[in-house]
């Protein structure tokens, strides 16, 4: 698995937050996601944003980054649907984020969501990390990124970022 690793400052996220069983994350996320597309598909077909929470949307790049952060309790996690919050209106049903400073493993996965990115996070999770004992999860969170393209597309690029430290 190719990889790079790169150490970032701490930098604030806004989106929308959902909570997630562990067991049922690869079905329910997606289906977030699909939802969130259609709530906002007049914005993503070109339209001028009309409310505050279309707006926070173009003004933040809202669906750069999905977020998981675990800090629900056993067997369940926050998802964030997020883009780097620029600091201006928060409209009502957001909710910021600040990623802390870390050093962050960049894996990259190639094809259409959601399958690509689900066994590519399976991957690092199952076999990238156990061999690699140098290397462990420094956060309770991880972040995927997408690129701002056809998602269903044989070439699409994504990206898992785990958070880690070096023993």
């Amino acid at each position: 698995m190719e990889f790079t690793i790169q150490k970032m400052q701490a930098f604030p996220v806004i989106g929308i937050v959902r909570t997630f069983d562990y067991q049922l994350a690869y079905e329910k996320i997606p289906l977030f996601w699909r939802e969130f597309m259609k709530k906002f598909e007049n914005i993503f077909h070109g339209q001028t944003p009309l409310t505050p929470a279309e707006m926070a949307l173009i003004d933040n790049k809202i669906g750069e980054f999905g977020v998981c952060i675990n800090d629900v309790g056993p067997g369940q996690f926050r998802y964030m649907i997020a883009g780097r919050y620029q600091n201006k209106h928060l409209p009502e049903g957001f909710s910021t984020y600040v990623i802390p400073e870390c050093e962050w493993v960049k894996f990259r996965a190639v094809g259409p969501l959601p399958a690509a990115l689900q066994t590519l996070n399976t991957a690092i999770y199952k076999t990238w990390l156990p061999s690699n004992p140098q290397f462990q999860i420094a956060l309770n969170l991880n972040i995927e990124w997408y690129a701002q393209a056809d998602p269903k597309a044989s070439d699409y690029i994504s990206e898992v970022w785990p958070p880690i430290k070096r023993i």
